[in-house]
């Protein structure tokens, strides 16, 4: 579209773009506690990209609770292993692997 401002033409757009986004190897452990806390471990790290934030909602709502049950644990080489850090890729192999896991426990419960 354009917008005319005096003798002036002003362009404006809107551009989306779609990329692929792999997803590594990962593995989560997921625990509930009787007072139905859930401890979430990985062992990727949060460097900057909302790694904790965006695996304490998909925790929250794979399992239907609220996200202030809900506490991931991050960094530590005994851990179970997931691709590492790394943005959206990050997210993506930790989140699919939490998500795993949190069903998982869905059904032992």
């Amino acid at each position: 579209g354009r917008v005319r401002e005096g003798r002036k033409l002003i362009g404006y757009g809107m551009a989306a773009a779609i990329r692929p986004n792999y997803i590594g190897a990962a593995t989560a452990r997921v625990a509930i506690d009787r007072d139905a806390r859930v401890t979430a471990r990985l062992d990727m790290t949060d460097i900057g990209t909302g790694s904790y934030t965006i695996l304490t909602q998909i925790a929250a709502e794979s399992l239907g609770l609220p996200i202030s049950s809900i506490k991931v644990e991050l960094g530590d080489s005994r851990f179970p292993r997931t691709a590492g850090s790394g943005g959206s890729w990050g997210a993506a192999s930790a989140g699919s692997a939490l998500h795993n896991a949190c069903n998982a426990l869905k059904e032992r419960i």
